[in-house]
């Protein structure tokens, strides 16, 4: 397994629109499937937790498909660019909500858990 991102980008059009996609591959990093791995291997149980914050790494994912989709260029028309991010691997939802909270940022609001406060 891969821990970098790879990108591609691809051009797709219809009768209307133009676009360029850019695919970003996240995948789970080879030090925390090993660890699992050696784990599961000798009978123990893993835990891990993550924090759903972006890293820089997720923030430097991100710059690269900006600066990828503004250097294609289309002779026509100006086409829509789109960041397609895939994750894979079992972390893969917690990486969706990292891209996300680095896309669109989150702010602490309330906390309505048992000894929070509402």
């Amino acid at each position: 397994m891969k821990a970098a991102a790879k990108a591609q980008i691809f051009f797709l059009a219809d009768d209307h629109e133009q676009y360029f996609v850019e695919l970003k591959a996240k995948y789970e990093s080879p030090s925390r499937a090993k660890d699992r791995q050696d784990c599961v291997g000798v009978a123990q149980v893993f835990s891990d937790s993550l924090e759903l914050r972006g890293t820089a790494a997720y923030r430097s994912i991100l710059k690269k498909a900006y600066k990828q989709l503004n250097a294609a260029s289309c002779h026509d028309s100006e086409p829509l660019r789109i960041p397609w991010l895939l994750c894979l691997g079992l972390q893969a939802s917690v990486d969706v909500e990292r891209f996300i909270n680095v896309l669109l940022g989150t702010a602490y609001v309330a906390d309505f858990s048992d000894g929070g406060d509402a």
